[in-house]
């Protein structure tokens, strides 16, 4: 914990079920999607691609043997995961215009509070 503190993280101790949900959360979906936003699309579109589907698919590049370690051992989480997703889409598909763009600047609200002026998560519960 000394050494944590000493490099200004914070230390939390977690039940080791609930840190393989949260990875899969965190971690492990996002480099699969980016692997299947890469995936899903076409070479006409990666033509014209710039900053932001760089940015979405940089954890493409992640070595793969990693990616199904990581999906072989936390399959069960990232399922769960993919589930939840695919819930929150059906949602999305499902609100008015005027409810999409409140969803939507609401999330970006929260997304600009979650990491301070240095990239430092500051999220707290």
């Amino acid at each position: 914990e000394e050494i944590i503190s000493d490099l200004s993280a914070k230390a939390l101790k977690i039940d080791m079920n609930l840190h393989d949900k949260m990875c899969a959360e965190i971690s492990h979906l996002p480099a699969i999607l980016s692997f299947l936003l890469f995936y899903s699309t076409s070479n006409e579109a990666k033509q014209i691609a710039s900053s932001g589907f760089r940015d979405t698919t940089r954890l493409a590049m992640t070595n793969s043997d990693l990616v199904f370690s990581m999906f072989k051992n936390n399959e069960k989480n990232i399922l769960n995961s993919f589930n939840q997703l695919i819930q929150n889409l059906d949602y999305l598909k499902n609100l008015s215009d005027n409810e999409k763009i409140n969803l939507f600047n609401e999330l970006a609200v929260q997304r600009a509070k979650m990491y301070d002026n240095n990239g430092k998560n500051i999220f707290e519960i």
